[in-house]
């Protein structure tokens, strides 16, 4: 069975685990910044997803969904004797975060999630229907980078946009395709993340400048306030590298909040 490419930081078998989860077009190549402030006090596994990074898992006539992605991180998570970690995803993979608590809850201790997409409002799926009509006559990079742009326009997320754009070039044309197809099925995950309370402590960290999806969430919160919010100042979707020291101390700050609260915690699966 081939598994995805990851990397483990681990301390010892009675640390707990930290899975962290990159977004389109990323690599567990974003991560590496943060190991250091994580790797003396947890377990750490990267995970490059399936065409992304190192991963070079054989394609298939099927598409890609939530479930298959789900299946893979699983595989290794079972190959490296993680039975169940805090995950912590980017982007996309905040909406595969959400998918892995719905389908596999054992798994899953915790949620830390940068910005996260839990819907598309009217601009953005004219968007994603834009780049449906063009995927095929459009080299897949020149759309990679018009989405960046748009998600990430203002000249503090140049630096971003760059790093994702790099990265993005490990991918060929053929699983770009598959992903963005992911695009027609994302609409059950948004359901999930509306109808139904994630059972896990939650943790949202955003930045104050993501127009696309910060509103989305700030209403989320609203109507279930068990959830974490954290918004960064002057930073956009993806403000963990963009601050990336604040996104380590809030996140390790999180963590320690669920150590003091266990006894008074209790969640099914």
């Amino acid at each position: 069975m081939e598994l995805l490419h990851h990397s483990v930081h681990k301390v010892s078998d009675r640390h707990e685990w930290i899975l962290f989860l990159h977004g389109a077009g990323g690599s567990s190549r974003l991560w590496t910044q943060h190991v250091k402030a994580f790797k003396d006090r947890f377990n750490l596994l990267l995970i490059d997803l399936r065409g992304h990074g190192k991963s070079k898992l054989p394609t298939s006539d099927s598409p890609y969904t939530l479930d298959l992605l789900t299946q893979d991180v699983t595989q290794v998570m079972d190959a490296c004797g993680v039975r169940s970690a805090h995950v912590v995803g980017i982007s996309l993979g905040a909406i595969l975060q959400r998918w892995m608590v719905h389908r596999v809850p054992e798994r899953v201790h915790s949620l830390v999630m940068v910005g996260a997409i839990t819907r598309f409002d009217q601009w953005t799926w004219t968007l994603v229907h834009f780049g449906h009509a063009v995927k095929s006559w459009i080299p897949f990079l020149t759309l990679y980078r018009l989405f960046a742009w748009i998600i990430m326009p203002k000249r503090n997320h140049k630096a971003t946009r760059r790093l994702f754009v790099r990265e993005a070039k490990k991918m060929s044309q053929q699983e770009f395709l598959r992903w963005f197809e992911l695009t027609k099925r994302v609409p059950a995950a948004f359901k999930l993340f509306r109808d139904v309370e994630i059972p896990r402590p939650t943790l949202f960290i955003m930045g104050e400048e993501d127009h696309l999806f910060l509103k989305h969430i700030k209403r989320l919160v609203s109507i279930y306030p068990s959830y974490g919010l954290e918004v960064f100042a002057e930073c956009g979707h993806v403000c963990s590298v963009e601050n990336p020291r604040r996104f380590d101390q809030r996140t390790l700050a999180f963590y320690e909040s669920l150590r003091s609260d266990l006894p008074k915690r209790s969640f099914p699966g």
